[in-house]
């Protein structure tokens, strides 16, 4: 399943949202998908930096990589700042500035690469 998200957008806050063929948001006006508890599974995740809120709760991405920038392409903005009671688990490579200025602070959480570095 592929979980694409136009006009509606979740709030995950305590239980969990898989989509196991990968997540979707598109970037809209008002759009944003936020993780403040709870966990999302998903195959891929192509949200745009600008449209993710994650305060809390964990983020596993299943099948693929990811890149941590300032760029649009990017599945998480940067500066990415994980704290306590966030955690980042990612089955491919994980990537930290590939297309522009990139960096992670680990202050808390957790941050678990599965794959190969990219």
């Amino acid at each position: 399943m592929t979980w694409r998200a136009r006009e509606f957008l979740p709030s995950i806050n305590g239980g969990t949202l898989t989509a196991t063929g990968g997540l979707t948001v598109y970037s809209a006006d008002g759009n944003s998908l936020t993780l403040s508890g709870g966990t999302i599974n998903a195959g891929t995740f192509s949200v745009p930096p600008s449209e993710f809120d994650w305060t809390a709760g964990t983020l596993d991405i299943t099948n693929s990589s990811v890149e941590i920038d300032n760029t649009v392409n990017a599945n998480l903005g940067s500066p990415l700042s994980l704290g306590a009671g966030q955690a980042l688990i990612v089955s491919g490579g994980e990537t930290v500035g590939g297309g522009g200025a990139g960096s992670v602070t680990q202050n808390g959480g957790s941050n678990t690469i599965q794959g190969p570095p990219v």
